[in-house]
């Protein structure tokens, strides 16, 4: 146990490092991206369902792709955390690795690479724990409203 906090201790001293710095900014751009895509795609979807499937004027397609883009702003704003701990999930390799280079340089040597969809699925897996855990407190986020999510 001891051991696992001098490790996090190494690895928050080392914040400034180019190489977990550019971490950070990969997986911030890319978060930006994912909803930037998922907001396309919902003015988009929405517009075209409108027009297409409902016969909805132009002017309806527009308002209904707006009140699309405002409500996925909103759940936007409620998923940013657990999409941005998938995204990181992705490239937490590069973290280790610059840890272990500077720290451990015999583990960092006999160290292997994950696979991207290991890296993934492990994202994957973070963000679906930080979800899970803040709709199990949910209530508690309502009783105590000076709380925050997890």
């Amino acid at each position: 146990m001891l051991a696992m906090l001098d490790a996090f201790l190494l690895s928050v001293r080392q914040l400034g490092d180019k190489r977990i710095l550019t971490v950070f900014l990969k997986s911030m751009l890319l978060t930006l991206a994912i909803f930037a895509a998922l907001g396309s795609a919902l003015w988009f979807g929405t517009d075209a369902l409108v027009r297409h499937y409902f016969e909805g004027s132009e002017t309806t397609a527009a308002a209904a792709s707006a009140v699309a883009l405002l409500i996925g702003l909103l759940g936007g704003w409620l998923l940013f955390r657990a999409i941005a701990v998938a995204v990181i999930g992705v490239f937490a390799d590069e973290v280790v690795h610059a840890v272990e280079a500077k720290h451990y340089p015999a583990r960092f040597a006999a160290a292997r690479d994950l696979s991207f969809a290991r890296s993934l699925a492990m994202g994957m897996r973070s963000a679906v724990r930080a979800l899970l855990v803040n709709l199990v407190l949910v209530p508690l986020y309502h009783t105590f409203p000076k709380w925050h999510a997890v």
